[in-house]
């Protein structure tokens, strides 16, 4: 091995050049982590949306319904009664108005502005059922829309379809309600089922459920208020961290090639040769 391949080989592993490229290394990739960040911030303020009335979705649909029918239910132990509402769309700038609905029970049709989402606002349809603890006979009630069966709040629980008992004596009526967005056009219904008590046989009077259901649709619109600052965010985000990608392959690069120079080709093996006795 010569002198100067042992220098090379000799030679400190890391010199204030080395040193300054992988400081430059770590700065890149907080900078790329900071910006990643950024981006995440910038992709969730385009998609925030705030209700223009109501804080609350419940509140609003609540306050603001467009169309309600009410009914009397009056089911004999063990049948079937289905109350569907029946939804149509028209555009925003339609001039028909709202379709007055018909009877419950009688397939009503409501027309509704067609939901919308660009980068201002948010329009979003919702049918909302409403049914009072019977009096007689308990029932068990589902929902379904165009789409298939639709998943239901039970108390807290959510359940294929929900029993109520008949009220017992001095409480209230207060209904049991649900609220369905509205994403396809089609009827949405309420199915109730008229059945035996199961937990409080000394309420049943009758084997027939009578009550109260409601059916209506409500239209509510969003605002998006930081969309265009989360855009702006995007973009910026989206191009610096193009430049991170690249200032740290290029560093990366330069480190590598300057460690390649520094420890110079690799000697080449020395093989002894034995002479023969």
């Amino acid at each position: 091995m010569s002198r100067s391949t042992e220098a090379r080989a000799e030679a400190p592993p890391s010199r204030p050049s080395a040193r300054r490229e992988r400081i430059r290394i770590l700065a890149g990739i907080a900078v790329l982590a900071t910006v990643l960040l950024l981006l995440g911030w910038g992709l969730s303020a385009m998609q925030w949306t705030i209700l223009i009335t109501n804080n609350n979705v419940n509140d609003a649909v609540a306050t603001h319904k467009t169309l309600t029918e009410t009914a009397l239910y009056s089911i004999p132990l063990g049948a079937e009664r289905d109350y569907p509402q029946g939804i149509t769309f028209h555009p925003l700038s339609s001039i028909y108005g709202y379709a007055s609905c018909g009877g419950v029970g009688n397939v009503p049709t409501c027309s509704l502005p067609t939901p919308i989402s660009n980068s201002s606002t948010t329009i979003d349809d919702y049918v909302v059922f409403s049914l009072t603890r019977p009096n007689g006979s308990a029932v068990v009630f589902w929902y379904t829309g165009p789409q298939g069966n639709l998943t239901q709040d039970c108390g807290g629980v959510v359940e294929a379809a929900c029993q109520v008992e008949p009220n017992p004596p001095g409480s209230g009526t207060s209904p049991f309600s649900n609220l369905f967005l509205i994403p396809t056009p089609g009827n949405y219904s309420i199915h109730i089922v008229s059945v035996q008590c199961a937990f409080t046989p000394n309420n049943c009077s009758t084997t027939t459920a009578t009550g109260i259901v409601t059916l209506a649709v409500s239209t509510l619109t969003y605002s998006r208020p930081y969309y265009a600052a989360g855009l702006a965010t995007v973009i910026i985000a989206g191009v610096s961290v193009a430049v991170a990608v690249v200032f740290l392959t290029v560093t990366g690069y330069r480190i590598v090639d300057d460690r390649r120079k520094r420890m110079g080709p690799r000697p080449r093996a020395v093989h002894s040769v034995q002479s023969a006795d």
